[in-house]
C-alpha cells in the first residue's frame, strides 16, 4: 500500500493543471515499470510513490510540446470537467 500521501496542492507548483500532472505521473510509472531507474530513494513506496517524489524534487518534468498541442490539450481538459459536471 502507497506511504506517500499528496495533494494537488502539493504539485500544483511542478506542473501546469491536473492534466499535465496525470500524464506526467503515467509516463513515469510506465517508465519505472518498463525497468528505468528511479531518480530518488525511497524506503517504502510504489512506482508512484517514486513518480510524486521525483515531481516533488524536481527531478522530472512534462514536456510540454508545442504552443498548439498544449492549447489542444488544456481544451480537452475542459470538456472533460463539462461533461463531469453535467453528469451530477
Amino acid at each position: 500500500m502507497s506511504e506517500v500521501r499528496f495533494t494537488y496542492e502539493d504539485l500544483k507548483d511542478k506542473v501546469n493543471g491536473r492534466l499535465e500532472l496525470s500524464v506526467l505521473l503515467q509516463k513515469r510509472v510506465r517508465d519505472l515499470m518498463n525497468g528505468a531507474p528511479p531518480l530518488v530513494q525511497l524506503e517504502k513506496g510504489d512506482f508512484i510513490d517514486v513518480a510524486i517524489e521525483e515531481i516533488k524534487q524536481d527531478k522530472i518534468f512534462l514536456d510540454e510540446g508545442t504552443p498548439d498541442e498544449i492549447e489542444d490539450m488544456r481544451q480537452r481538459e475542459r470538456l472533460m470537467i463539462a461533461k463531469m459536471t453535467k453528469k451530477r
